[in-house]
């Protein structure tokens, strides 16, 4: 069984960068998406994968990911990708989404509907791994509709192992599930009220 336990703070500043560090470029979407359970692929570099996480926990949820031929993965990402228009009005949200025109009866669920509606299909971020006092820290430095999002994941063997906290590490955002990358597909960082 894969169980991942992972916490997640947001950057408070650029320390953690040195002139020599290197990031990959990742594209991930997801074939599913629910508060149970959801299918991600992803595109890191010149690999493909395909995750299945279940439903978190504290910092701990399931996770099991697979290495899939990266032709593989690109053509499930086209599959994640779709054109979406929306036109919004007092009483319906139409929508075009791999040219199916939808319309959907407003009544109090118009702007969530059309947030999600609008929002990205494919998140992209630059991540860099950070070593820092005998730990890996994965930092992803978010694109697109994400732009300014900027978090730093830790990954550990259990839910109260210590570690030191990096100088660049701010608010900690594990458990918020505005920070999930697959409610940022939905949600993207540059809707959020700030």
């Amino acid at each position: 069984m894969g169980i991942e336990i992972e916490r997640k703070f947001l950057l408070q500043n650029d320390s953690w960068k040195t002139p020599d560090l290197k990031g990959i470029h990742i594209k991930q979407g997801y074939i599913a998406n629910s508060p149970e359970a959801v299918v991600r692929v992803r595109v890191s570099g010149d690999s493909g994968f395909l995750t299945v996480k279940g439903k978190t926990t504290g910092a701990t949820r399931l996770e099991f990911e697979y290495n899939i031929p990266l032709q593989d993965a690109i053509e499930m990402l086209d599959l994640c990708r779709h054109k979406q228009r929306v036109s919004n009005t007092s009483k319906e949200v139409a929508a075009e989404s791999n040219d199916k025109k939808i319309a959907v009866d407003g009544h109090g669920i118009v702007a969530d509907y059309a947030a999600k509606l609008t929002a990205p299909a494919i998140i992209e971020k630059i991540r860099y791994m950070v070593n820092f006092k005998g730990f890996e820290w994965s930092i992803d430095i978010f694109s697109g509709s994400n732009q300014g999002l900027a978090v730093a994941e830790i990954e550990l063997e259990h839910e109260e192992q210590q570690f030191e906290y990096p100088p660049w590490a701010g608010k900690e955002v594990t458990g918020d599930p505005r920070y999930y990358n697959s409610n940022l597909i939905c949600y993207p960082f540059s809707s959020w009220k700030r």
